[in-house]
């Protein structure tokens, strides 16, 4: 562990002291993290270590009793090493591109001319509502 500056080099403290001694707390625990992450590091190597060696002994099984052969087993875990394709582009998805089509605007019927017309070209009368044109005559 780095030793805490108490005095600076004339024996006298320094107005940094704080700062250096903070960075040295801070050092001591990154080398502790560093060391917890090797320790990690090891034991997964370890483990790793075993299920080479399940995985090399249940290939030889498979191929002694006859399950399979091992080429047969590297094709299969070759096809199973590939990366999964991508996923499709968003604009081929039916389900958004159907949603970003706009919706049709509502009609309804001008009690004049008895056609169907969009609510944006309407006017409500006492009477009920009319079309642009013929509210206009």
């Amino acid at each position: 562990m780095p030793q805490k500056i108490t005095t600076g080099v004339f024996g006298s403290a320094t107005r940094d002291e704080p700062v250096i001694n903070a960075n040295a707390d801070e050092l001591q625990r990154v080398e502790d993290d560093v060391s917890a992450v090797q320790a990690t590091v090891g034991k997964q190597a370890a483990e790793l270590q075993e299920l080479r060696v399940v995985v090399m002994a249940l290939r030889q099984i498979l191929v002694e009793k006859g399950a399979s052969t091992g080429a047969e087993l590297d094709d299969a875990i070759e096809e199973l090493s590939r990366p999964p394709p991508p996923p499709p582009a968003l604009g081929n998805d039916p389900y958004r591109t159907a949603a970003a089509t706009p919706a049709p605007e509502p009609t309804v019927t001008c009690i004049v001319c008895n056609l169907a017309v969009p609510t944006s070209s309407t006017v409500i009368t006492a009477k009920g509502t009319v079309c642009d044109s013929c509210f206009d005559r």
